[in-house]
């Protein structure tokens, strides 16, 4: 979560293109997730959104405005249970 806060705040235009098609969490609140931490489901819910909500926001950006959002990135294909890890390592490899 702190680096797609990082990536809205540093990325010009991403903070429009979060509130548009980002779901996974509202990313102007700085707190945890209001989720049931011991309950698996629903982390690994909050998990794919999140990753989810990275290459939304990744993806929709002209391509020199992605350069800060490298930290974004590797944060995102490192997630287990990851809906685009796929996607996200040929992404990498690019």
């Amino acid at each position: 979560m702190a680096a797609i806060r990082r990536l809205i705040r540093e990325v010009p235009g991403a903070a429009e293109t979060a509130a548009a098609h980002c779901t996974g969490h509202n990313y102007s609140d700085l707190g945890r997730p209001r989720i049931a931490w011991d309950d698996e489901a629903a982390r690994e819910r909050l998990v794919n959104a999140l990753v989810t909500d990275t290459v939304q926001l990744l993806g929709r950006q002209p391509d020199g405005r992605t350069n800060t959002a490298t930290g974004a990135r590797r944060s995102s294909a490192a997630s287990p249970g990851s809906p685009a890890t796929a996607a996200d390592s040929a992404t990498e490899a690019s």
